[in-house]
């Protein structure tokens, strides 16, 4: 079976501007390279509507967006778990492959989602979600240790299990490099 559409899922904020979808930083890079191997492409993300937009345009035309909620912070997603969960199952039924990147919420309940169902699944984790989570909390101590003593370890407990059985590209050393003994084969593309 050919793998001809691919779904990735992001926490990445997009915009629908008239000149196409806007997202920052390498995202729009990454879907434009992945576009070029997929006859589809399908983008469930958080989408804006904005007249400019921040970052740079998703010129492949391949690639489509299946819109998610846009939310803050953690309560707001929970809030509109049941619209972004009903999103995500129906992406998988117009899709061969996923993609889920993390760290995020979408990413994980993704990955959770499509591991569930055996469906075909490869990640990127590009950050420390627990290191992200005690950094945010710089403003007082008392949650910036709750958050070093029950969150981060949780979240990276969270990471490292959605990544045992499931082909992970990890960009830096940060997770891979954490003292864990998950991997089987380590390759630097670097």
């Amino acid at each position: 079976k050919i793998l001809a559409r691919l779904v990735g899922f992001s926490h990445k904020l997009s915009y629908h501007t008239p000149q196409g979808l806007v997202t920052s930083g390498g995202f729009p890079i990454q879907m434009d390279v992945l576009a070029r191997y997929f006859e589809r492409v399908i983008l469930c993300v958080p989408v804006r509507v904005d007249q400019k937009g921040i970052g740079k345009i998703i010129g492949a035309p391949a690639v489509s967006t299946r819109p998610l909620p846009e939310f803050q912070g953690r309560w707001d997603f929970f809030k509109k778990l049941l619209v972004v969960r009903r999103e995500i199952l129906a992406s998988l039924e117009e899709s061969d492959l996923a993609l889920a990147i993390m760290p995020g919420y979408i990413g994980a309940l993704a990955s959770t989602l499509c591991q569930r169902r055996a469906f075909p699944l490869f990640q990127w984790v590009v950050g420390d979600w627990g290191e992200l989570v005690v950094g945010a909390r710089n403003e007082n101590p008392w949650k910036r240790q709750l958050a070093k003593g029950l969150l981060k370890p949780g979240l990276n407990f969270m990471m490292i299990k959605l990544s045992h059985h499931v082909l992970t590209f990890f960009n830096g050393k940060i997770i891979y490099d954490s003292g864990q003994p998950h991997h089987h084969v380590r390759i630097s593309s670097s």
